[in-house]
């Protein structure tokens, strides 16, 4: 897969779209004293983006044979232990009048753990899938596991795999979603 400039200048400017509509949310959310809060993350918004053709470019990370994730954004909004999880992703060919080759929608929730100290954290959750492309389509459900490794207070580097559950083009099936994809995540 080529690595191209437009892809990411689109990134970029969906990453630019969900934070200022999270300045949006925070005007309507109450105010919470921080004693109240058990965790840093809780009551705060998180968007990231997969940055796995960005870090091949720097780094060996032998994924040859491999294809990367659906997943291109993923938002999140963490109540007090859990959040609301929006994940979306869609292979778009810029030569070819900008048709979809494929989309994938994912809406849920999320749990995080501390495994150790403030650095490592795993997360997981359930999630409604949409997905397809030109050769199959899915509806199902996905359990999801990730882990998140803390590179500042704000800024966390994290993997996802999963199980997915559901009707793939006609057939009931189960699809181990192998962790390929690395998302670099801004909390604000």
């Amino acid at each position: 897969m080529k690595f191209k400039a437009s892809f990411w200048i689109i990134a970029i400017l969906l990453f630019c779209a969900v934070c200022s509509n999270g300045q949006e949310l925070d005007s309507l959310s109450r105010k919470v004293d921080k004693k109240e809060l058990p965790y840093p993350w809780s009551k705060k918004k998180e968007v990231a983006l997969n940055v796995t053709n960005l870090a091949k470019l720097f780094v060996p990370l032998n994924f040859s044979g491999l294809t990367n994730q659906d997943v291109i954004l993923k938002t999140k909004w963490y109540f007090k232990k859990v959040a609301l999880r929006i994940d979306f992703g869609a292979d778009i060919d810029f030569n070819d009048e900008f048709s979809p080759g494929g989309f994938y929608l994912a809406v849920g929730y999320e749990r995080r753990r501390a495994i150790y100290k403030d650095k490592w954290f795993y997360t997981t959750g359930w999630s409604g899938v949409i997905t397809g492309n030109d050769d199959e389509g899915v509806i199902g459900v996905l359990k999801h596991f990730g882990m998140e490794y803390n590179l500042h207070p704000s800024v966390t580097l994290g993997t996802d795999t999963g199980l997915l559950f559901g009707v793939f083009t006609d057939d009931f099936n189960l699809k181990l979603v192998s962790p390929t994809s690395l998302f670099l995540q801004m909390r604000f």
